[in-house]
């Protein structure tokens, strides 16, 4: 289970930030894990249509984790630095 807000912001000339942030849950029988997630963006909006955009972007993602387990608990910091393509349909 996760949630977190995301925010963007649009340049006129296509140009995008964007950031957002997350909480994520998992509860297994054994284990129980909770993570952090922050991820700053920057991309570009290709607009195919007045109404649908591809948008690659460059990311860097922290994540701080915290892990239970029955016989141990352990917390953790991951770094990552990403590209990726979305699709974004503008009602």
């Amino acid at each position: 289970l996760g949630l977190g807000p995301e925010l963007r912001y649009y340049f006129d000339f296509g140009m995008f930030i964007k950031a957002k942030a997350s909480y994520i849950l998992n509860h297994y029988e054994t284990a129980k894990y909770n993570s952090i997630n922050i991820e700053p963006a920057i991309g570009y909006a290709i607009f195919l249509n007045p109404h649908v955009a591809l948008e690659p972007c460059f990311f860097y993602n922290l994540d701080i984790s915290n892990n239970d387990y029955e016989t141990s608990s352990s917390s953790s910091t991951t770094h990552l630095v990403g590209f990726e393509i979305g699709l974004s349909i503008f009602l």
